[in-house]
């Protein structure tokens, strides 16, 4: 804990028992007279304060940047989706407890678009239970059925799905003259003269 509380940063650019004292570190080999004149020189209480106040908001700002820089870097690596409104898409499983990991599906859905919140976050309705959720767009993917119209979901609209198409007939001709080769190709076989000893 020593190590951590007096060991540089990079969010706030400082350590944190210099943010909460104003001080460095009382090191084994420095008295504590010794690293004040060496460091800070003399100085009244009420300049420790006004030190300590400026360098807490320093490190907040620091933190603040840092946080930002975390975040566009994330947001330089995610790609605009093209999810419309009242679109059906299937959300990426994380959880899956009293679940086989391996076997269980990986997509539950799916569930209707409602809202898009700005570039990442899309606001979707789960197909269980009804509820609002807000999802980033990471986790989507669009959902697709065998129709036109590709928002509609034949959960929520039975009878939407086109009629199955009757299998051809069987060329019943082709079946017999197949038949009829092989037959004749066995007895080719079996009339075939044996070769001398």
């Amino acid at each position: 804990m020593f190590s951590y509380n007096t060991s540089f940063h990079c969010s706030i650019k400082k350590s944190p028992f210099f943010l909460t004292f104003a001080l460095e570190r009382q090191l084994p080999n420095l008295q504590a007279p010794d690293i004040q004149r060496k460091f800070y020189g003399k100085f009244s209480t009420d300049d420790l304060i006004r030190k300590l106040l400026f360098l807490q908001n320093v490190a907040r700002r620091n933190s603040q940047d840092a946080s930002d820089a975390a975040g566009q870097q994330f947001d330089s690596a995610t790609k605009t989706h093209n999810f419309s409104l009242q679109q059906f898409v299937l959300l990426d499983k994380h959880s899956f407890l009293n679940q086989n990991q391996k076997l269980a599906p990986k997509w539950s859905g799916p569930h209707k678009i409602l809202r898009l919140k700005g570039d990442c976050n899309i606001e979707i309705q789960l197909k269980h239970n009804n509820q609002k959720t807000v999802i980033h767009a990471n986790r989507l993917k669009p959902y697709f059925v065998a129709s036109k119209n590709l928002a509609v979901c034949p959960d929520f609209m039975e009878g939407q799905q086109p009629a199955k198409q009757p299998a051809a007939p069987i060329n019943t001709s082709l079946v017999t003259q197949t038949k009829d080769n092989v037959a004749n190709f066995y007895d080719n076989i079996l009339t075939m003269p044996t070769l001398p000893e």
